[in-house]
């Protein structure tokens, strides 16, 4: 006889795209009925509870489980784990199946042979939605109950308590865990129940199969591509080639200039490195080499008149960022009011160590985290750090306030082991994308992995980009000149200016000038820039000389223009 274990369905009325979808009506049956129907064709299964909050809008939620016959557990809001630890203890079986409120597809028979491996294993938790696994939206969790006391008894963070069972993956070395597989995974589906396009799909799918499990959605899906796509949102390009649509000055400016001559309008952003001290160490760092020939502060005064400049230039945006971390700057907190209030966008790219006053925070248009790690473990190997649930913590309470929160994510061959429950975590803070770039320069850390699988976690308000992963591998700027360089200029901390911030990193690249002697005007009208900007401009210096770079997609764009025949037709 089969080893009894009960089962827990974690819902709440609350969501930030579809309020209440535990209790929409599909094919004449709220969502949670559907759930509770599958899980009673386990036979196994002694109990059912329904996990939810505290919170009077839960009321509804409760009165479905008590006219579907089930256990109810009210809990914390924000205190996931404790939540399934109070429900998982209202029986006394040690282990449990739990399923989200939001799997009207959720797969028993599939939950069937992982309870029996995962029983016949011993592990501590086992789990089938992954890229080798079951199609999002019919997968589940087997977990036991002292896993979560221990979990209970921990000093986790209260962004931990809330990530509730996706946690488990930041630790999953410290555990024995069976990562279940399907025979044949369709990593690119998603039948999980997030947003009015999901629903439309899941009501399609009801409506056509007698027996919706996973075996019949795949045969649906595999030939019906149009239905794969139909609940999908693209991706908010924030480094795409359409942004060149917001500088037309810019491109106006290109066009004119002379192959032998330079572009003398202003750079559109400068990416400025206030300081070269850093916190972290992390192996792949690009700018490593750089500190070393470096190692200071910007002159706070110097920058004041270096604003005042670029104002009158035209320039519209200042990134803070690297050589080192930015907010161990002594002056970061008057630098980014002083640039805010000269009427400039500030960005800041930041590895998320450091908290930031709330004032300083509205004055900044967008702030991107370079998290680069999935778990602890990663981001000890990778980044000489152990702080990896500060930096969550941090990056939750950024998205409480205004700007736009992104992630960029290098991708290594020693970081991708999480991905998934990272996404989850990260899209539930409210982060509004996640960009995901190749590790450049460090051969013996890059991989062929394809991500684009990651773009079923997408919806209206949160982006997975994966272009950078294609677009940024070609090295020597794809034998063409550069004409895109002037986009942006590159300033230290210790006030060179140089025309490209890849390029600088052979020792041999001169600097086009300094800010500490010299105007920014001066600097990018005078005759060194001049020089470097016919160097760039010859495809063959690019084709021996140009790593790998963000800027090749704008040059191949420019190569392709020029060879338009039809121009007077679209």
């Amino acid at each position: 006889m089969a080893k009894a274990i009960s089962a827990i369905i974690q819902a709440r009325y609350s969501s930030y795209l579809f309020p209440g979808r535990s209790m929409v009506q599909v094919a004449n049956k709220t969502i949670i009925d559907h759930i509770v129907f599958r899980i009673r064709q386990i036979n196994n299964i002694k109990d059912i509870i329904l996990a939810t909050t505290d919170d009077p809008e839960d009321d509804a939620l409760v009165t479905e489980a008590r006219r579907l016959g089930i256990l109810i557990y009210r809990g914390s809001k924000q205190d996931v784990i404790a939540r399934l630890l109070g429900a998982a203890s209202m029986c006394n079986l040690e282990t449990f199946l739990k399923v989200n409120g939001n799997y009207p597809l959720f797969d028993p028979y599939l939950a069937k042979d992982m309870i029996s491996e995962h029983i016949r294993g011993g592990f501590h938790f086992s789990y089938n939605e992954h890229f080798t696994g079951t199609v999002y939206g019919t997968g589940c969790y087997v977990v036991q109950k002292e896993l979560l006391r221990q979990l209970d008894r921990k000093k986790l963070t209260s962004e931990q308590r809330e990530a509730g069972l996706l946690c488990l993956h930041q630790d999953d070395a410290k555990y024995k865990v069976n990562k279940f597989s399907y025979r044949n995974p369709r990593p690119h589906y998603n039948v999980c129940f997030d947003n009015e396009k999901d629903l439309r799909l899941i009501e399609f799918i009801f409506k056509v199969l007698d027996h919706p499990y996973t075996e019949e959605i795949i045969d649906l899906l595999d030939n019906n591509p149009v239905l794969v796509g139909s609940n999908k949102y693209e991706s908010v390009q924030e480094v795409g080639l359409e942004k060149l649509y917001l500088f037309p000055e810019k491109l106006v400016a290109l066009s004119r200039r002379a192959l032998s001559d330079n572009d003398k309008s202003y750079p559109i952003t400068i990416e400025l490195s206030l300081t070269d001290r850093c916190n972290f160490d992390c192996v792949w760092c690009s700018d490593k080499k750089l500190r070393t020939r470096t190692n200071c502060d910007m002159d706070f005064k110097v920058l004041q008149k270096l604003f005042q400049d670029l104002r009158e230039g035209g320039t519209k945006g200042i990134v803070i960022e690297g050589g080192g971390e930015p907010t161990l700057y002594k002056k970061f907190a008057d630098t980014v009011s002083l640039a805010h209030d000269m009427g400039f966008g500030v960005g800041l790219i930041t590895n998320g160590s450091m908290k930031i006053k709330d004032e300083i925070v509205n004055k900044l248009e967008w702030i991107r985290i370079s998290l680069d790690a999935s778990t602890s473990e990663e981001q000890k190997n990778l980044k000489n750090t152990d702080s990896f649930e500060k930096v969550m913590s941090n990056i939750k309470k950024l998205c409480s306030e205004r700007p736009t929160v992104g992630i960029g994510y290098v991708v290594t061959s020693q970081n991708v082991g999480n991905l998934e429950s990272l996404i989850l975590r990260l899209r539930d803070f409210g982060v509004e994308y996640i960009q995901f770039r190749p590790v450049i320069d460090h051969k013996m850390l890059e991989t062929q992995i394809d991500l684009s699988y990651l773009k079923r976690y997408q919806n209206i308000k949160f982006s997975v980009i994966v272009d950078g992963m294609y677009q940024n591998v070609t090295e020597g700027n794809d034998n063409l000149p550069c004409i895109a360089h002037s986009f942006t200029s590159v300033i230290a901390s210790n006030g060179n200016v140089y025309l490209c911030g890849r390029l600088n990193i052979h020792d041999w690249l001169e600097p086009i000038g300094n800010i500490n002697t010299q105007a920014f005007k001066d600097i990018w009208l005078g005759k060194i820039r001049r020089d470097q900007a016919v160097m760039v401009f010859s495809p063959e210096f690019c084709k021996k000389n140009c790593p790998r770079c963000r800027l090749t997609k704008f040059n191949q764009l420019f190569n392709r223009l020029d060879k338009t025949m039809t121009r007077n037709f679209i």
